[in-house]
């Protein structure tokens, strides 16, 4: 029963209802002790009724109330008045993000100023093991000073992967406590097919909401509950820009690592969303991103872009995979040496280590005109690299090669790949670039270097590197 203004509650009077939902009722109440407004939540008499969820509901309200951040709302206590459990936290005047994201969505500058303190709050909570697992424009306030507040942990818990408790909130849970409605369309497809729950969970929820404020509109909808599952579990949304022109390529590719389906593909920590948000506004307030940029790159621009994605390891010794990393890495090194070509960051292009998807889907995320592809066999002392240029606007091959040879060859390899890549781009070489395509890095010199008196070969063959990564590092095959 919804409580009436001037009603009496321990020491709290109520002023106004705020809000209701499975986890209890929301009310402004004046603190008549302090002098303070202050928001309480009246628990649900189930959740006060039964002795372990209630103990489990106040170690997790003490660790709650341990979150210092200035964009996490305070949680002051947990109280028992009577028959009544209270959560007492901030008020926090303002509104709700939901209420200032316009059906257009939000120019760029005003939505980072929130998704920025947003990621960083989220970051602090999931360093101290607290998932939301509500996140959602309601739940983020904006005060009328412009501060960004993370409200409603009701259904926090803390980071125990595998547990029954961290698998706890499924549709049909949900559903029984009145929380699907405003809540499915921001679950990740884990949490809403009931399984374990991480922290990446709620990166996934990050994501749609980031969708949302570039968009005006949800990334996963549907005319019913099912449609909506089967949209989060499936679909895979539009670009940002394609509805929003203002929002810059770095950004789509932000929201789309951010909505992978499976948590190990999906960015991994909310202090890596917030580095990249950091590094959007920066270079916007810097004015890095051209003219062109703003107004989407150019045919003829993304025609000299190109991304060099992680080579696959069709060996069967899985120690091989460092090789094939450091093919790639070498390639990237060597082609951003070159005037008038640019080149995909490693993690950018890592980002799609391992998993199917078809190339012109990453050439968007990217937003580049080709991509190289390889692989690498290795039978014995010799090795076999194939690689490929495709040119990713529909997927056809604009070149492809193989090289075979020995170990000792690998260097050459490398120069042969960079160099045909850098031909068919029509990419002008200045005096001296050509050099700088000979110049080793140290990468493939740690792995494939038997002439250096200082490389033991460990049993597998490839020299050691006596590093913390090498696999054989501090046994006997070192």
């Amino acid at each position: 029963m919804t409580l009436a203004s001037g009603v009496q509650v321990g020491r709290y009077r109520i002023v106004a209802a705020l809000g209701a939902g499975g986890m209890g009722e929301v009310y402004r109440a004046e603190d008549t002790s302090l002098g303070r407004q202050v928001a309480i939540k009246m628990l649900p008499g189930a959740l006060a009724g039964d002795p372990e969820r209630l103990a489990r509901f106040e170690r997790e309200a003490r660790l709650l109330a341990s979150l210092d951040h200035p964009n996490i709302v305070t949680v002051f206590s947990v109280e028992h008045v009577g028959t009544h459990v209270l959560l007492t936290m901030e008020f926090v005047r303002g509104k709700t993000l939901a209420q200032l994201i316009p059906a257009s969505g939000m120019p760029l500058g005003a939505l980072l100023a929130v998704a920025i303190p947003l990621a960083d709050a989220l970051a602090s909570a999931h360093r101290q093991g607290v998932i939301h697992r509500d996140l959602k424009p309601a739940n983020v306030m904006v005060s009328d000073e412009g501060r960004v507040k993370v409200l409603d942990f009701g259904l926090a818990r803390l980071e125990e992967p595998g547990t029954e408790a961290a698998a706890s909130t499924t549709v049909e849970a949900l559903s029984r406590e009145g929380q699907i409605v405003g809540t499915l369309a921001y679950m990740s497809p884990e949490q809403a097919d009931g399984k374990p729950l991480d922290h990446r969970t709620d990166i996934f929820s990050l994501g749609t909401i980031l969708f949302e404020m570039a968009t005006g509109r949800r990334p996963f909808k549907g005319a019913s509950r099912l449609d909506v599952l089967v949209a989060i579990a499936r679909e895979r949304p539009q670009a940002t820009s394609d509805l929003n022109a203002e929002m810059p390529r770095e950004f789509d590719q932000l929201v789309a690592r951010c909505l992978e389906k499976a948590p190990d593909h999906r960015m991994q920590t909310t202090r890596d969303v917030w580095n990249e948000l950091k590094a959007i506004k920066e270079a916007t307030e810097s004015g890095a991103r051209s003219s062109a940029e703003q107004a989407g790159t150019p045919a003829s621009a993304r025609q000299r872009r190109v991304a060099v994605l992680p080579f696959v390891n069709m060996s069967a010794d899985p120690e091989q995979q460092y090789f094939c990393d450091g093919m790639a890495e070498e390639i990237i090194n060597a082609l951003a040496h070159v005037e008038g070509l640019e080149v995909a960051a490693r993690t950018s292009a890592f980002a799609f280590k391992g998993q199917d998807r078809d190339i012109r889907e990453i050439g968007r995320l990217l937003d580049v005109g080709s991509a190289l592809e390889g692989s690498v066999r290795r039978a014995g002392n010799r090795l076999r690299i194939t690689a490929q240029l495709v040119r990713v606007s529909d997927g056809m091959h604009l070149w492809s090669e193989k090289f075979d040879r020995d170990l000792h060859d690998v260097f050459a390899i490398q120069d042969e790949i960079s160099l045909a890549i850098v031909d068919r781009l029509k990419v002008q070489l200045l005096a001296g670039e050509k050099a700088s395509l000979h110049t080793h890095m140290p990468l493939l010199g740690i792995w494939m270097l038997p002439r250096r008196a200082s490389r033991r070969p460990s049993s597998s063959g490839i020299p050691c590197c006596r590093t913390s990564s090498c696999p054989g590092s501090g046994t006997s095959r070192c």
